[in-house]
C-alpha cells in the first residue's frame, strides 16, 4: 500500500511532500506502483510482472 500523500504519475514520477524527496522510476516500477494504488494483492502484482510475454502497460 502506498500512503495517500505520496504523489505518483503515469510516467513513473514519485514525490513525497513530507520530505520533499522525488524519484523517477522505470516502466516496471511505474506499473507496480499503479497496481499498488489500485490495492491489488501481492500475488496479482507478482503474476503481472513475472509473465515474460506480458507487456507492461503505462499508467
Amino acid at each position: 500500500m502506498i500512503k495517500k500523500n505520496i504523489a505518483t504519475n503515469e510516467l513513473g514520477f514519485v514525490f513525497n511532500p513530507a520530505t520533499g524527496d522525488s524519484f523517477s522510476t522505470n516502466p516496471v516500477a511505474a506499473s507496480i506502483l499503479r497496481y499498488m494504488r489500485e490495492n491489488k494483492s501481492l500475488s496479482d502484482i507478482k503474476n503481472h510482472c513475472s509473465k515474460p510475454t506480458r507487456q507492461i502497460l503505462p499508467l
